[in-house]
């Protein structure tokens, strides 16, 4: 993939895999990427090395966490995590300014006290 220096959308949904492929943090351009549908348990650091990502679209993967590094993606406008197994957040969530679509619909592990923290760190951050 390093070679498609111009790409910027990439569909990687609901094709088995476990982890991110590394080719993937060798696109300058990308923007928007999708891996949903996916048995991936965890992101890696290196999310964040993709700095012009706007858009993520993380659901129904087998998300247990997420990498601090995730909330230091500045470009970030999109993050839809709904259908993971997401039990936190980390403190730094209210950070990602550019943020406007935030989706976390069912996660069923995600305790109500994490709930009503992360909604109401959104409400008096932003």
């Amino acid at each position: 993939m390093a070679k498609l220096t111009k790409l910027d959308v990439l569909y990687l949904m609901s094709n088995r895999i476990s982890d991110i492929p590394e080719s993937i943090f060798e696109l300058p351009n990308l923007s928007v990427l999708f891996i949903n549908d996916n048995p991936i348990k965890s992101l890696t650091t290196r999310i964040a090395e993709l700095q012009n990502l706007k858009i993520l679209i993380a659901s129904s993967c087998s998300l247990a966490e997420l990498p601090e590094s995730l909330y230091a993606m500045d470009s970030l406008v999109v993050l839809h995590l709904a259908g993971n197994r997401l039990t936190k957040f980390p403190a730094d969530l209210p950070r990602m300014k550019s943020l406007q679509s935030l989706d976390l619909s069912y996660n069923k592990n995600l305790p109500e006290e994490e709930k009503r923290r992360v909604i109401k760190a959104l409400r008096f951050e932003n």
